[in-house]
């Protein structure tokens, strides 16, 4: 198993929320906020503050097991990984270079089968080596604490705690999911297989009774277009009962046939208290961000629903939603998963017409520039052109090669461009080579030279595979350049490396 650490000295104090909702009686709101016409504008509240700045220096010292399952069959690896720190916006305090020394403890005994015993303060994502072997199966977690003494402040000791699943192995020939703390994607072992497999869910949401119910070859042909999830939406005869198993099962047995994983919504039950993902839906095509046309008011920051909540009606209104989550995610000291939820509906309420194919493309891309580990359209039913370029794109993205990268190397987001703006760059950096997702979020075309700044320490050798797009680039230096970029452009290579 790989422990997790991270130790960062911050000056932030304790976080707080404004008070949730603050709508008068009677007052229906949409994201907080009144949106009537017969209801006047109030501060909705609910707001994440910024954490005010510390006089003293503190550190920031946190655990998590790798993934948040283990089974008893795992295998241990012996790579131990040096993950390099992301950017921060914390300061790095009086720290320095200094070390904490490590001693880790389950259940009050100490545990000395580690492959290191210290790490740099103001690093994350280190990664610590240890046997599962003394921890037998069982249905209840294990309780980890993390002892780190600083060397330069007179053994000032930290601590930090965590919890170790190690389940019995499934005897019943069912799957087991799992999630990755480290890169926050899912993988998962069917049946009798004994190695995990990566998944990159890329699907659409449906609703029951707009597709599903009308015969069970549905799956077959949702299968045959290249998805690898269905997301049923119990709508009609589902959304009476959660689980109608008389009508439900010969789907999931179906779809376990077909090799369809399956995603559902519990919304309105019990079970609907937490979430391990968090998905964003940002639709900024084809409406008014300012005036609501279904209420006729003004729509700002305190009212009205236009939508999309606080949008200006670019795509960036879907890269800044998932950059602020990641932010909030840092200020609550957790770490979520993200999924995207782009616009594919149009032609209805505030939305006066379909994202075209190449905006379609734009946003599931942007998406996953910007951390998204998986991406559930809404909806399906498509447009024919959405649904045409979306299976395309479903071949290339569903790929183990793909998300080997997408899921298991580091993302070094917004790399350098030059010779343009708006245009998006995100690489994913594995040991000998690295993906590259350039979008661009101009409806013109752009004339060259364009080049974009390689991540620090990647040496291209060669551009080994374009898996989408027909753009032509070049190696120059520690840079990869092109002539020009077709509006709405996006190009997708992978580059091997030194």
């Amino acid at each position: 198993m790989k422990l997790g650490v991270t130790a960062w000295s911050t000056f932030s104090t304790l976080l707080y929320w404004a008070h949730a909702f603050n709508n008068p009686p009677g007052v229906d709101i949409w994201c907080g906020k009144a949106y009537r016409a017969d209801n006047a504008s109030f501060a909705p509240g609910g707001w994440l503050e910024e954490p005010v700045k510390s006089t003293t220096p503190l550190l920031d010292f946190k655990i998590s097991p790798r993934m948040n399952i283990y089974l008893e069959t795992y295998l241990i690896r012996k790579e131990v990984f040096s993950l390099t720190p992301p950017s921060r916006t914390f300061s790095s305090g009086f720290f320095g270079n200094a070390k904490l020394s490590l001693k880790i403890f389950t259940n009050g005994s100490a545990i000395t089968s580690v492959n290191q015993t210290s790490v740099n303060v103001n690093t994350v994502n280190n990664e610590i080596h240890l046997s599962l072997e003394p921890f037998p199966a069982a249905l209840h977690p294990y309780n980890v604490t993390v002892f780190g003494t600083l060397s330069q402040s007179n053994a000032t000791v930290f601590t930090a705690s965590t919890q170790l699943y190690k389940l019995p192995s499934r005897v019943d020939g069912g799957s087991v999911t799992r999630l990755d703390n480290l890169y926050g994607g899912l993988s998962v072992r069917k049946g009798a297989e004994t190695e995990w497999s990566l998944i990159f869910p890329f699907t659409y949401y449906v609703q029951w009774t707009l597709y599903w119910n009308s015969s069970l070859s549905t799956l077959d042909e949702f299968a045959a277009m290249g998805y690898n999830v269905i997301h049923i939406v119990p709508t009609g005869e589902l959304g009476d009962t959660p689980f109608p198993w008389n009508k439900f099962e010969p789907y999931l047995e179906r779809a376990d046939k077909l090799g369809l994983y399956l995603q559902y919504d519990v919304r309105w039950e019990w079970a609907n208290l937490s979430a391990d993902i968090i998905l964003t839906d940002v639709y900024p095509i084809g409406n008014n961000n300012t005036y609501s046309t279904v209420y006729n008011t003004p729509c700002n920051t305190t009212y009205g629903c236009c939508g999309c909540d606080d949008c200006v009606g670019v795509f960036e209104d879907i890269s800044d939603r998932l950059d602020n989550f990641a932010h909030f995610d840092e200020l609550l000291g957790w770490s979520k998963t993200h999924w995207a939820a782009p616009q594919a509906f149009g032609n209805e309420t505030f939305w006066t017409r379909f994202p075209t194919a190449a905006e379609e493309v734009v946003m599931n891309m942007l998406s996953i520039n910007h951390g998204a580990k998986g991406v559930n359209m809404w909806d399906f039913p498509t447009s024919s052109d959405i649904l045409a370029v979306t299976n395309r794109l479903a071949t290339v993205l569903t790929s183990q090669r793909v998300a080997s990268f997408l899921l298991g190397a580091p993302l070094i987001q917004k790399l350098n461009v030059e010779g343009a703006t708006r245009v998006d760059v995100a690489a994913w950096l594995g040991s000998s080579s690295m993906l590259l997702s350039v979008v661009n979020l101009n409806y013109g075309n752009l004339a060259g030279p364009i080049s974009v700044t390689l991540p620090e320490g990647a040496v291209a050798i060669s551009i080994t595979s374009s898996l989408w797009g027909n753009i032509q680039w070049s190696i120059k230096g520690n840079k990869v350049e092109t002539d020009n970029l077709l509006g709405l452009g996006v190009s997708l290579i992978i580059v091997a490396l030194e």
